[in-house]
């Protein structure tokens, strides 16, 4: 792997964890309380100021890796966002 290939993978390490955030629940999942209510609101609002941030900006990279990681991110996050709302509804 060449320095430049290092440097894209650090950059877009440093980006997606910059995009997370501690208090929004993850691949292992949050517990169903603390992502129903009040809380769950603010965590689908999060949810999808994150996904519309990585659209945004794979808008303006011109790497294809990096763009598709970005997707793949918001990607991640819209689901996160329906499963979320399915529990809410289910509740």
């Amino acid at each position: 792997m060449s320095t430049v290939d290092r440097r894209r993978r650090a950059a877009l390490n440093r980006l997606l964890a910059a995009l997370t955030h501690y208090g929004c629940p993850n691949k292992i999942g949050a517990p169903v309380g603390v992502l129903l209510g009040r809380r769950g609101l603010n965590t689908i609002q999060y949810l999808e100021d994150q996904a519309g941030r990585a659209e945004r900006l794979a808008k303006r990279i011109t790497d294809t890796l990096t763009v598709e990681k970005l997707l793949i991110f918001a990607g991640e996050r819209r689901r996160e966002i329906e499963v979320i709302a399915g529990r809410r509804r289910h509740a």
